[in-house]
């Protein structure tokens, strides 16, 4: 699970509606175990408990948008 971090308003955020799977990337690296995820063509800081690597692709689903965003992992990119 990603949760996108409490200081970051929803002005800041792309649309999404819960229940809606997007794709996200992983595109960096953040103290305390945080990462960036690019996602709908924002950067938004987020900590997760799933183990994700730089540059991963993601599909995410998104469980909560109140108070804080919440997102599932729901699929990866696959590498060939």
């Amino acid at each position: 699970m990603i949760l996108n971090e409490p200081f970051v308003s929803s002005a800041q955020l792309p649309a999404l509606r819960v229940g809606g799977v997007y794709p996200a990337r992983v595109v960096g690296r953040l103290a305390g175990g945080r990462v960036n995820l690019q996602l709908e063509g924002r950067s938004i800081p987020a900590r997760t408990a799933t183990p994700v690597s730089m540059g991963e692709g993601l599909q995410v689903e998104v469980l909560a948008i109140v108070p804080e965003l919440v997102l599932r992992v729901v699929g990866r990119e696959r590498h060939v």
